[in-house]
């Protein structure tokens, strides 16, 4: 689970599987979205669901910075 503090107030992240390649992100108890990453045989496909179009730069923010730090990490 994660906590995100900015411009929108504070939003939480939180993982919906063992891996943490699935998350919901809420904000006041809302869901605003849905963002992960689906592994297929020859490539990686993610997905973005968008429940409150007022945070969609803020979903698509987060889930570049979840690529480039969680899935992207050669240490994982």
């Amino acid at each position: 689970s994660y906590k995100i503090e900015g411009n929108f107030g504070t939003i939480k992240m939180n993982a919906n599987d063992m891996l943490a390649r699935h998350y919901t992100i809420s904000k006041d108890g809302n869901e605003i979205g849905k963002l992960g990453k689906k592994v297929t045989f020859l490539r990686d496909e993610y997905y973005l669901e968008v429940n409150n179009t007022m945070y969609i730069d803020l979903l698509v923010g987060l889930l570049i910075m979840v690529d480039m730090i969680k899935f992207n990490n050669k240490n994982n």
